[in-house]
């Protein structure tokens, strides 16, 4: 096996030996930062399960642009399973790459896709939008192994595969054991794993705003459109017409004053927000594409520009031209975008009309998933040494509790069944030597399980949640309850019940030096428990 750091890469993506991103996605199937206490994977030993794979995508020369490491590690498990893939890479690699009327081929549909947000920071820097990427590869590689048909045109994203079952294919392929530094059991990344929507790019303008913008750009019009034909025009734009991430108020101003001149070219937006462009292989460079897929690329462009402002007065310039360009000739094809003027009068008539360019971007579950220990009971009976990942009890953790929280606990197990009245007949577990996030568990037949964490409550007091215990309170639901117990010292201890903390507390957070935790005072415990007793 060679060391792939001393290898002599072709491709950008390859120099340097920085692959352990790339690795944590072909070996795990997530960001390492997604497994908590797991150690990283050992990149010597991955690059050995992969070096084939690896050689053959640094045949094609490919860059990180491209293939950053979500991409590239959906590369390396299609390739080590369905050899097949390997065109697909290429022809996403070298741009071979079409898209009509109809839609876009495999390597179009993930060029696209990889575009729309490149060098934007709000994702490009998080690892879930790698997450998403690694999940929307995968997804197109499967697609393309499954049909057979490398000219088969694509709309939407094909369904994700399951990882945890490609991954595990790889491991029984290479004959490997599950070990910490290594190939995981599956249910380590299924529990773990959250399924990524792609990201949506919202702009909301204001159509005020909008005819302003296109009152003040025509007036560096050689024949300004009169204020009735860009009002008639703003109508048109104002209609439920264009999608939301093509709604940047420097398009629809652009939109308005091309149409107040040339109401034909009503024909090329119509393309533009319907997303008709189209594209064609260029001998390995950047595709051909066609007017309407130029300005395409322009809107994309100015949305995910780290300067909104600047790149709004570049936008309009841009489109400008290209309509210009459209009605000499529509069935022009271009490799590059026009280039934005050098001197710009529009960035001081648009500078003081306080315009928002930015869009929003939208990306659903991209909160973290919630990092939790599997139940000891329920977490399967997987082999080899990925079974050292269970944290053991520690067996001092019990000595380290407080008499008055252990006498609760006691309370609790005696009369559990009387505290609530659907308790009553449930099976109980202890689980507090787990550190799962709550103390006991019971199994109703009909739902649940149901998780029970109990605290006991001076008078007056307050009670601390940990962070892993409010996470599995978020993560259950109304199948999680917080049992506070008042006046154990006494001789009639009482219990508070509160289903859902999660929905009916706003605990103060804490931030110590060691960890963080959450602070819940006894007034709003007690109003949650009545709310809970009236539910």
């Amino acid at each position: 096996m060679s060391e792939f750091r001393d290898i002599d890469f072709r491709s950008k993506a390859f120099r340097g030996g920085n692959l352990k991103r790339t690795f944590d996605f072909a070996v795990r199937g997530l960001p390492r930062h997604m497994l908590r206490g797991e150690q990283f994977v050992d990149p010597d030993w991955a690059f050995g399960i992969y070096e084939r794979e690896i050689r053959q995508l640094d045949d094609f020369n490919i860059h990180p642009k491209w293939f950053s490491s979500g991409v590239l590690g959906a590369a390396l498990i299609s390739l080590k399973l369905c050899p097949q893939t390997q065109e697909l890479w290429r022809r996403f690699a070298q741009h071979e790459v079409y898209r009509d009327e109809i839609g876009s081929d495999a390597p179009g549909f993930l060029r696209d896709l990889v575009e729309r947000h490149q060098n934007d920071r709000r994702l490009t820097r998080s690892q879930y939008y790698q997450m998403f990427l690694f999940q929307a590869a995968l997804a197109m590689a499967r697609a393309w192994t499954h049909h057979g048909n490398p000219d088969l045109r694509y709309q939407f994203l094909p369904p994700v595969p399951d990882a945890a079952e490609l991954i595990a294919e790889v491991r029984t392929l290479c004959n490997e054991r599950h070990s910490l530094t290594g190939f995981r059991p599956p249910r380590v990344t299924r529990d773990h794993w959250v399924e990524l929507q792609m990201p949506q790019v919202v702009h909301e303008p204001d159509y005020e705003q909008v005819l302003q913008l296109a009152q003040w750009a025509a007036t560096l019009e050689e024949t300004p459109p009169s204020a009735d034909a860009l009002e008639e025009a703003l109508a048109w734009v104002a209609q439920p017409h264009p999608p939301l991430e093509f709604r940047h108020p420097a398009v629809l101003a652009a939109t308005v004053v091309t149409i107040a001149q040339a109401p034909e070219s009503r024909d090329l937006w119509n393309r533009v927000f319907g997303f008709l462009g189209c594209r064609k292989p260029n001998n390995g460079r950047k595709p051909y594409s066609d007017l309407s897929a130029c300005l395409i690329d322009c809107i994309r462009l100015a949305n995910r520009s780290n300067d909104p402002e600047r790149a709004a007065t570049a936008l309009y310039g841009r489109a400008r031209v290209l309509v210009d360009l459209w009605l000499e000739d529509p069935d022009q094809w271009r490799v590059a975008l026009p280039r934005a003027p050098k001197e710009r009068p529009l960035d001081d008539l648009w500078a003081d009309l306080n315009v928002n360019f930015a869009p929003q971007v939208i990306f659903e579950c991209e909160r973290p998933a919630l990092m939790l220990d599997p139940d000891d009971d329920e977490s399967g009976g997987e082999g080899g040494n990925g079974a050292a990942s269970r944290k053991k009890p520690d067996p001092d953790t019990a000595r380290k509790r407080l008499e008055t929280g252990e006498a609760a606990e006691q309370w609790f197990l005696n009369n559990y069944q009387s505290v609530y009245p659907e308790f009553r007949g449930v099976p109980l577990v202890d689980c507090r030597e787990r550190r799962s996030g709550y103390d006991f568990k019971l199994k109703p037949k009909q739902e649940g399980p149901w998780r029970v964490e109990l605290k006991s409550l001076s008078k007056g007091g307050a009670v601390s949640l940990t962070n892993r215990q409010w996470e599995r309170a978020q993560l259950e639901g109304e199948n999680y309850f917080l049992i506070i117990i008042r006046g154990i010292q006494s001789d009639r201890p009482n219990a508070m019940v509160i289903r859902n903390p999660f929905a009916k507390l706003k605990p103060k957070r804490q931030k110590p030096v060691q960890s963080i935790s959450w602070r819940l005072e006894s007034d709003d415990l007690e109003e949650a428990a009545d709310n809970s007793e009236e539910e």
